[in-house]
């Protein structure tokens, strides 16, 4: 009876020292940053219109202007000096510093209408001066290209002055 009462005693005793053990949960929570940058508005002014100049023609051929300004020609196109000096199209950028940005050009026909008739000239092969068409604008966030283009002349092209329009976009 007696070792009936110790094994008693030390089950109390066990019981009394013993503290509740909870399970800890499985999981963990850590927080981070987020961020955002808001670019300025990418901007495009155009300076200079393409101006393909006088010629005459007696058979199909074009004249080209290059986006150095350099203007040249095939068929039956004969260049001369008129009042419209031959020129490329010159435009300026403006946005967010030391980023990259694309240069899209007509991928189709752009007509030039003649003042007065209906006949018309198609403008296409247009050309950047950055290949490919893209760049990075400066640490002042600007930056500047030109254009060029294929004009089509036809073999009896009425005489005259032709106007035509096209668009450049930019992109980030």
């Amino acid at each position: 009876m007696k070792k009936l009462i110790i094994l008693f005693a030390a089950i109390v005793m066990m019981a009394a020292f013993t503290t509740k053990v909870m399970a800890q949960p499985n999981s963990n929570t850590t927080s981070n940053a987020s961020r955002a940058e808001v670019l300025s508005a990418i901007g495009l002014v155009a300076h200079n219109p393409l101006e393909f100049g006088g010629f005459t023609s007696g058979a199909l051929g074009t004249v080209v202007m290059s986006p150095l300004g350099v203007r040249t020609f095939t068929g039956g196109v004969i260049l001369y000096a008129t009042s419209i000096t031959p020129t490329a199209a010159s435009y300026t950028v403006s946005g967010a510093p030391n980023t990259s940005y694309t240069i899209i050009v007509p991928t189709t026909d752009q007509l030039l209408v003649h003042v007065g008739n209906s006949s018309s000239m198609p403008a296409n092969t247009f050309t950047c001066s950055y290949s490919p068409p893209a760049s990075t604008l400066s640490q002042t966030g600007t930056d500047a290209f030109t254009i060029g283009a294929t004009l089509n002349v036809g073999s009896s092209q009425a005489p005259g002055l032709y106007i035509g329009t096209f668009n450049i976009t930019i992109a980030y």
